[in-house]
């Protein structure tokens, strides 16, 4: 895997420097609202999301031969006073990405939107199981280019004609935790969030971060969207027009099964009351 230095990021397209500098990244978790937060933020005058959403450039190996100038590129704009923002629900989860955030800009704020865990587990095993139906895991998950230990390829959709179930998919996942070098399949892991947030503690200073419940947002973004505009000192935007509209809102084909439900209430149990302790109630 090819060594992280941040030092041959910063180069320049003919000469001059592109300084859309992101300040606030929008870490995840992943299937908690991240989309629609990013379209909301991006309706205000005083902030600026990137093109695409989700960027990747913190985790994802392909993207560490890019120059800063060409991450920087996709925070368009050029305007004073404007909160340049990006939106990768993986960087939450993904091991290295809190010190790679930290050493491009020690200064960055968060937003962090966290889903009751066992409700996110099933929406991302429904969303895997979309991709492997249509065939679209073949663009993303598919991707030789990913870092090792990166196995969800592997074990959730290479040689299957036919999805696993959701409770073959966490004994997949049980088995493999506690191998050193494997973070894939995250299904379970993605839902202790307090060892994730550690990570980010080890570096930032726990007030640059905003943690919102899931449902939370889902009930009342204005407030949310509000909360933010504090959270980055930015003036507070007309939302009087403001109409949300929920992003990659799925059904589930099938309900989760009511002993699977069990078994992931019990598994979140004790994690989630630690990390209730550090960051108090979250209506998630």
């Amino acid at each position: 895997m090819p060594t992280f230095n941040p030092n041959h990021l910063w180069r320049s397209v003919s000469g001059y420097s592109l300084r859309n500098k992101p300040s606030l990244f929008v870490l995840g978790a992943q299937k908690a609202g991240t989309s629609s937060l990013h379209s909301y933020l991006d309706q205000s005058s005083y902030f600026s999301g990137s093109k695409p959403k989700e960027v990747h450039f913190f985790n994802t190996d392909i993207y560490f031969g890019e120059s800063l100038a060409k991450y920087e590129k996709r925070f368009r704009g050029f305007r004073d006073n404007v909160t340049y923002y990006e939106s990768t629900p993986a960087y939450l989860y993904h091991p290295e990405t809190a010190d790679r955030i930290y050493e491009y800009n020690p200064s960055a704020r968060f937003i962090v939107l966290l889903r009751d865990p066992v409700k996110r587990a099933y929406s991302a095993y429904n969303h895997y199981r979309l991709l492997f139906e249509t065939g679209e895991y073949k663009r993303g998950v598919g991707n030789p280019n990913k870092r090792e230990g990166n196995d969800l390829y592997k074990y959730l959709f290479e040689g299957r004609q036919q999805f696993p179930s959701f409770r073959e998919v966490i004994s997949i996942e049980l088995e493999l935790i506690g191998e050193s070098n494997n973070f894939e399949p995250g299904i379970l892991r993605r839902g202790l969030y307090l060892q994730q947030l550690q990570r980010f503690w080890q570096c930032f200073d726990q007030e640059a971060f905003l943690i919102i419940g899931f449902k939370e947002f889902i009930s009342n973004p204005t407030a949310v969207l509000g909360q933010i505009e504090k959270h980055m000192k930015q003036p507070p935007h007309d939302w009087s027009n403001f109409s949300p509209t929920v992003k990659n809102n799925r059904s589930y084909a099938e309900p989760i099964l009511p002993d699977d439900y069990k078994f992931l209430e019990d598994y979140y149990a004790i994690p989630n009351q630690a990390l209730l302790n550090v960051v108090g109630h979250l209506n998630w």
